[in-house]
């Protein structure tokens, strides 16, 4: 998920919760829409965007421990050959699960994976990271 994907995704939610919650009535009688701060507090959960991160690092734990036979696996792994075009990259789904780790201070998170409760304890930190609330 690119940075303007995440960012859209986030103001969709913030957007979709200052309609669900209402406007808040001031003191001196006169409604305001709710702060963003408002918005996050009253639902006590983290964003979608992160939300996505976290499932996408469960999803790649799940497919790290797959047999090599297995056609997921076999996409996951698969790395064409040939040249790519000039100039940067694009990222691939893969290189963002690589930075989400990365900012969780895990860098060896493949080998982390086919220890089960190592790996549980992992995403328990990732959520509390995250600002997750939900177990």
């Amino acid at each position: 998920m690119k940075k303007s994907d995440e960012n859209k995704l986030d103001v969709f939610e913030r957007k979709v919760l200052r309609r669900i919650l209402g406007p808040v009535r001031e003191q001196d009688g006169s409604y305001r829409l709710r702060y963003n701060d408002e918005c996050q507090k009253e639902l006590g959960e983290s964003t979608i965007s992160k939300q996505v991160k976290l499932k996408q690092l469960q999803w790649a734990a799940h497919v790290q421990r797959m047999s090599a036979e297995n056609p997921t696996k076999k996409i996951y792994e698969y790395a064409p050959e040939g040249r790519r075009k000039r100039g940067r990259p694009n990222l691939r789904w893969v290189d963002n699960v690589d930075q989400t780790a990365e900012k969780l201070g895990r860098r060896n998170w493949r080998m982390l994976t086919n220890d089960r409760d190592a790996w549980r304890n992992v995403l328990r930190e990732a959520k509390i990271q995250l600002g997750s609330r939900s177990h």
